[in-house]
């Protein structure tokens, strides 16, 4: 009986392959996680550029469009800046932390910062200089342009114009340039139609 007795110093062949067979398929799901996961963060890096343009334009348009017409100067715009008065903004209330009052008047301002690369919304109490809350800094921007579209009362048509001293434009149309994940600048517009509110 102890001739048929072997001494086990190393592993079979059978052994050997099933070891070999399941470090592959192990490795292969590793990659696979590994490779899906890059090609997600790929796509989010590549779109993440539209995201911030979308989130951009919708809040500026939110507040265009509970823009409210006071007396002396309530809209005045430049080709990087704009600022106007929005009647009961409770988005705004809910950003500062009050709430309960319906008739409060808020002036809000965006501004572009070219050296910093960013848009800056601030908001000011009826009245005050200070502004009252930094809500939003949108930063990555390599170019924002406003312009204003006026309607010429002898011809009926709108006039683009980079600079609004006075008056109440019927449109603003915003285009913002904003630098992709591959270092390329991607220009982004929109035409946000004001209904004025007196």
């Amino acid at each position: 009986m102890s001739k048929w007795r072997c001494r086990r110093k190393a592993f079979t062949l059978i052994e050997l392959l099933l070891a070999s067979v399941i470090f592959v398929w192990v490795g292969l799901g590793v990659y696979r996680s590994l490779s899906s996961g890059i090609s997600v963060f790929k796509w989010l890096a590549a779109h993440r550029s539209s995201g911030e343009a979308v989130i951009f334009f919708d809040r500026v348009a939110k507040d265009l469009r509970n823009y409210c017409d006071i007396y002396g100067p309530s809209f005045e715009g430049a080709s990087n800046k704009v600022s106007f008065f929005v009647h009961n903004p409770c988005y705004l209330m809910d950003d500062i932390g009050r709430s309960g009052a319906n008739d409060i008047i808020y002036k809000v301002e965006y501004v572009y910062y070219p050296e910093r690369k960013e848009v800056r919304r601030n908001a000011y109490e009826f009245g005050l200089d200070k502004p009252k809350a930094e809500f939003l800094r949108f930063s990555n921007i390599e170019s924002v342009v406003f312009n204003f579209h006026v309607l010429d009362a002898a011809n009926h048509k709108l006039l683009k114009s980079s600079m609004l001293a006075k008056g109440i434009p019927k449109a603003v149309e915003i285009e913002v340039g904003i630098l992709d994940s591959k270092g390329a600048i991607v220009k982004f517009k929109r035409f946000i139609e004001i209904e004025v509110i007196s």
